[in-house]
């Protein structure tokens, strides 16, 4: 993807180009931003999704709770979006393998990278699971959750991850 950014019909980026006049106009010229938009899209949801998720146990929670499981709720979450987060980046090493592999034209290698990411995903998901089991109660110390809420977190998380 190449974008060229022009100021008032010139190239570059140039501190003599801008004293050239006393409003200049921008325009930029990206080759390839639509293929960009269409990829970015999907991550900009899933992204929106879990923080929609979070917000949205807040709210139910705050409504018929105490603070006490909200300030729980609030730092497990922070947790499960940084997993999420984990997941995505891993999904996107996987789509852009995908791609190269494709537009290369080497369509078995392309298979090959399908395979292995669902195996890498499979074995991640088991060692995700297992481990937030016996790492709940570390990461939640580490967090300083409040003594009260510790053991909600703790479920919290353990629930999610489960």
């Amino acid at each position: 993807m190449a974008v060229i950014l022009s100021i008032n019909g010139q190239y570059g980026c140039d501190n003599s180009i801008l004293s050239n006049s006393l409003a200049p106009t921008f325009s930029i010229k990206a080759y390839g931003l639509i293929p960009l938009v269409k990829f970015a899209v999907p991550l900009f949801f899933a992204m929106f999704l879990q923080s929609m998720y979070s917000a949205i146990d807040i709210l139910i929670l705050g409504q018929f709770t105490n603070a006490i499981n909200v300030s729980a709720v609030s730092t497990g979450s922070f947790i499960l979006a940084t997993l999420t987060f984990v997941i995505v980046g891993t999904a996107v090493g996987t789509t852009i393998m995908l791609g190269n592999k494709v537009g290369e034209k080497k369509l078995n290698e392309a298979g090959d990278v399908i395979g292995a990411s669902i195996c890498l995903f499979f074995v991640m998901a088991l060692i995700i699971t297992v481990a937030m089991q016996f790492l709940a109660t570390p990461i939640t110390a580490l967090m300083q959750v409040p003594p009260e809420a510790t053991k909600a977190c703790i479920q919290y998380i353990q629930i999610c991850c489960g």
